[in-house]
């Protein structure tokens, strides 16, 4: 990826920080996706035509007045907030139309998709001229459209349980002695029966009364167990509702790079922090940030 201080590309992924000016850049722990599959953008430019003289002069103050304008909000490697100058870089993305997703613009299309949209623009030492977005999605939003998550959920998990931890405890203990009990009693009633049976001839002949015995036993333990699973989906449920609650109160971060072209009428996605989206492939990205 580029870094956004100095430009410099590329900047190694096993680096939180610049190779060359030691800016912190946040890398992905994976090479970033390249944009292979995704079709070059154009960007029509108004074309130009022969006027008078008093209206060339006219239209090239008003040119000048309006360049000294976006100056003041805009300048390469700034963030762009609010207001979208019609030459500017960051427009060029903003309003460009992907040939495989023309359904939307890239703008409306990533800024309905994450939150907290920001969108800036710097260039590299060799001249390329690149367009980052950086935006933030929950974990859930993510773990429902068939996502992985950077989010650890078994440390949620983990915090969740803690208070728990006498209660979950106790079902575990309740468990294995109710299993150890349910056993003996099948070896207490077949050892007694056979003492009441003791030939083959009157083992056969209580065959009714040995199955009634056995199925009342079953029926006993069969509502113990009942009970036990029961109370080990209750905890399980207090412990779900509270890792859903955490994540519902977190974000996390996404970053996508688009690299123009040098005349500025194409672009192409050049990086993907795609470890957001659990290293999966950049047209299934595409295909929920379009959905």
């Amino acid at each position: 990826m580029f870094c956004p201080k100095c430009g410099v590309q590329p900047v190694s992924d096993a680096s939180p920080f610049c190779t060359q000016c030691g800016a912190p850049v946040k890398a992905s722990a994976q090479a970033p996706i390249q944009a292979a599959g995704v079709a070059p953008v154009s960007v029509a430019v108004p074309g130009t035509r022969k006027t008078g003289t008093k209206l060339w002069l006219w239209a090239a103050l008003f040119g000048f007045v309006l360049l000294g304008s976006a100056a003041l909000y805009f300048r390469s490697g700034s963030e762009v907030k609010g207001i979208w100058a019609t030459d500017s870089d960051v427009n060029i993305v903003r309003n460009g139309v992907l040939k495989a997703h023309n359904t939307t613009t890239v703008g409306k299309a990533f800024e309905g998709t994450f939150q907290n949209a920001k969108w800036t623009s710097f260039e590299t030492p060799k001249g390329a001229t690149v367009v980052e977005f950086n935006g933030k999605v929950q974990p859930d939003v993510l773990s429902k459209n068939g996502f992985g998550s950077s989010v650890d959920e078994d440390r949620l998990t983990q915090e969740c349980s803690a208070p728990l931890a006498d209660k979950i405890a106790a079902q575990l203990h309740d468990t294995a002695e109710h299993s150890k009990q349910h056993d003996s009693e099948k070896t207490e009633l077949y050892e007694r029966e056979k003492k009441l049976y003791p030939t083959e001839a009157q083992w056969a002949a209580a065959q009714p009364t040995l199955k009634a015995d056995y199925q009342a036993l079953r029926d006993k333990w069969a509502q113990i167990e009942a009970a036990d699973q029961e109370t080990k989906k209750q905890i399980g449920a207090v412990i779900s509702k509270c890792v859903a609650e955490k994540l519902s109160g977190m974000v996390v971060p996404v970053k996508v790079q688009f690299l123009l072209s040098a005349d500025k009428k194409t672009f192409t996605i050049n990086y993907v922090e795609n470890k957001v989206f659990g290293w999966r492939k950049q047209d299934e990205i595409l295909q929920f940030i379009y959905r």
